[in-house]
């Protein structure tokens, strides 16, 4: 297996994590914006791979000034890694929720079902709604990657062993989905 750089972009940080032969090798929540590339390139230049990010694809949301600020940011990340010929690719975040729910459920089955009942929300029925890939969270997708790579949950507190928090559990799903998917996508690596 190759190296996959993987980064879920935020609006004024971002998580990335590098996989190098099965074997996470760096992975940091908190990378300023500014500093993502360099820190994409060092890894590129050093081990070579595939960059893999996490694309916003429209859904029923609202459109908040940090939503435009990680798309602004996704924009600038493309120009600047094709102008490097650095290839990468997007790949949207409902993909990776809906491989978690797939391939996670008897990990993250109690949790989606907590979820819809906190909810309240209710078919027309009356009966509570069938949870589906739509709910997976963060900290679903945090639950599937501590037992897919078998990363212990911390003492509150402490961190896990990896040093994974936040956005870097969300670069991790995406490299993962990448590593177990073969990278199909329907769009192509640019």
């Amino acid at each position: 297996m190759k190296t996959v750089i993987s980064c879920d972009p935020g609006s004024e940080t971002s998580g990335l994590v590098v996989i190098r032969n099965t074997e996470i090798v760096f992975a940091d929540q908190k990378i300023p914006n500014h500093a993502v590339l360099g820190k994409i390139t060092h890894f590129f230049e050093q081990f070579g791979g595939v960059v893999v990010i996490e694309d916003i694809a429209p859904y029923s949301q609202t459109l908040k000034m940090q939503v435009i600020q990680v798309c602004k940011f996704i924009g600038q990340l493309e120009y600047r890694l094709s102008v490097l010929d650095i290839g990468y690719e997007m790949i949207p975040r409902s993909s990776v929720k809906k491989w978690v729910y797939d391939e996670y459920q008897d990990v993250i089955w109690e949790q989606l079902r907590k979820k819809v009942i906190r909810s309240e929300k209710r078919r027309k029925d009356g009966k509570t709604l069938t949870p589906t890939f739509v709910w997976v969270d963060d900290r679903m997708v945090a639950s599937a990657m501590r037992a897919h790579w078998g990363i212990k949950k911390p003492k509150p507190g402490h961190k896990n062993e990896l040093g994974i928090s936040g956005h870097s559990w969300q670069a991790l799903g995406l490299a993962t989905y990448w590593i177990k998917t073969g990278g199909r996508q329907d769009r192509p690596v640019v």
